[in-house]
């Protein structure tokens, strides 16, 4: 019998070094950044390899997150891509 599909992943894993990518993340928004980051990867990885943004999106991840100021998670998601 054969293994239903699965969505999403696990684990993702994460380099011990950052390129400069994410250097560019950690420098103008610091290690919340850095959290960010890591929890939108937690999204997009856990429904598969991308995810749709809209308002509720914003919404619910700020009030998952912790995050105040849902215009900071539209600049830093602008700013990542």
């Amino acid at each position: 019998m054969a293994r239903p599909p699965k969505t999403g992943l696990d684990y993702f894993p994460f380099d011990t070094k950052p390129d400069m990518k994410l250097s560019s993340i950690i420098r103008k928004y610091g290690v919340s950044g850095l959290g960010t980051l890591i929890g939108l990867y937690q999204k997009i990885y856990d429904n598969g390899y991308y995810i749709h943004v809209d308002e509720d999106f914003i919404e619910d991840f700020c009030l998952e997150f912790g995050i105040d100021d849902e215009d900071y998670l539209k600049v830093f998601i602008k700013f990542s891509i």
